[in-house]
């Protein structure tokens, strides 16, 4: 059981100051991030993650004012642990770091700040402080345990804005939380996309495989003590199961699903196409702001940027079908939620302006569910550079669904 962590009184945390800031918003996410990364630790109350950078560069994204960044953080960091607080002494409990190897510590969950100094070093001494250069070396060898979804946001935002020093510390986490799917059978990447079913058929059929939605089920009825566990760690827990004895099965899906050409010109588009897939479904669901299906949405806008740093299109596909098959396994760890056959807000959107929606978005209070942040950032983006009436209403009806802003027209 995860030891919880009760969050002290925010006059007790360093506050974050805008007189304390450059001008410019970029040089604000800087300062920001020394203001809070460098003081609270990466995870709080066990299994939360830090979010609050891949958070600000969404607000950064979408034109979010200096004033919203200081209410945000000011309430956010609130709930987040000091660098020695319960979770990273838990975490780090028996480690001899004169003793211990940078590869012994890879997934075991400890000795995140050893792992971030070392990539910090070679970023400077290795690669000469080349982002584009680290990245394409380092990232693939993570490629297998991108299901760390929340790593793999600050290591793709911090690369949106060009912050070295946070995409060191989103590669760090993710070495700390790498838990790969285990592959044992051999996968022609080349062929993804060449199934026989789109997308939504590929849930509906994967969602009355009796196995596999009952695995599950049975392996908590086979473990002792998960009524005492905290939710999101059982959620958790029951991904990385779903990834470590079933990614052959799940991956099977994976292949069978049938890509539209223009999508399969490459793997950047293949990939854009996925994560308005999961859009699609996401605003289908009948359970309205799932937070793992917003997480695994913005993961892979935050997998968007990077994979075109990477070489070997065989290595891009591998990620992708990954990122998929995470999304599958969340899918069924979820229960398998009902979809509906047409969004509740479709008819919200007709007339509605991205600038009504982001005017919308930054005027709810700060103690909002955060997530939401991240997918209108990802949706507004999306939107600029998707003329598709469909497409782009799609992502609007996303936002309106997050927000539930009904009736909210130009």
């Amino acid at each position: 059981m995860s030891v919880k962590y009760k969050a002290r009184p925010c006059r007790a945390i360093r506050r974050f100051s805008v007189k304390d800031l450059p001008i410019t918003r970029l040089e604000l996410l800087e300062s920001l991030y020394t203001h809070t990364f460098d003081n609270f630790y990466i995870e709080y109350n066990g299994y939360f993650s830090n979010c609050l950078v891949q958070n600000c560069i969404a607000l950064y994204h979408i034109g979010g004012s200096k004033e919203k960044f200081q209410s945000f953080v000011e309430h956010y960091i609130c709930q987040l642990e000091p660098l020695h607080g319960p979770t990273r002494q838990k975490q780090d409990l028996g480690l001899n770091f004169q003793e211990v190897t940078l590869k012994e510590l890879q997934g075991r969950r400890g000795g995140y700040y050893k792992i971030r100094k070392h990539y910090h070093v070679i970023l400077a001494n290795k690669y000469d402080d080349n982002l584009d250069e680290f990245l394409r070396s380092e990232f693939p060898a993570l490629i297998l345990g991108i299901s760390a979804i929340h790593a793999v946001e600050i290591v793709g935002y911090a690369y949106s804005i060009n912050s070295s020093e946070l995409v060191c510390d989103g590669l760090a986490y993710l070495y700390h939380s790498y838990s790969p799917i285990v592959l044992k059978k051999e996968h022609n990447w080349l062929k993804f996309g060449l199934g026989n079913w789109p997308t939504l058929e590929v849930l509906e059929k994967i969602g009355g495989d009796f196995e596999l939605s009952n695995f599950i089920l049975r392996r908590r009825r086979s473990s002792s003590g998960d009524v005492l566990r905290q939710q999101i760690e059982m959620n958790q827990t029951d991904l990385q199961l779903y990834l470590k004895e079933r990614g052959d099965a799940l991956m099977e899906y994976v292949f069978r699903i049938k890509l539209p050409l223009k999508a399969l010109k490459n793997p950047e588009e293949i990939l854009k196409y996925v994560l308005d897939q999961i859009l699609l479904v996401y605003v289908r669901c009948e359970s309205r702001n799932n937070t793992h299906f917003l997480g695994v949405i913005s993961s892979g806008w935050a997998l968007l940027q990077v994979l075109p740093l990477i070489k070997e299109t065989q290595m891009k596909l591998q990620l992708i079908c990954v990122h998929i098959c995470t999304f599958l396994a969340i899918f069924l760890s979820q229960g398998k939620p009902k979809l509906m056959v047409q969004a509740s807000s479709e008819s919200t959107v007709v007339g509605m302006t991205w600038d009504k929606i982001l005017e919308s978005l930054l005027s709810l209070p700060v103690s909002i569910d955060h997530n939401i942040y991240r997918l209108v950032q990802v949706c507004y983006l999306r939107g600029l550079k998707n003329m598709d009436i469909g497409t782009s209403e799609l992502y609007k009806r996303a936002c309106v669904s997050t927000m539930e802003l009904d009736g909210m027209k130009s």
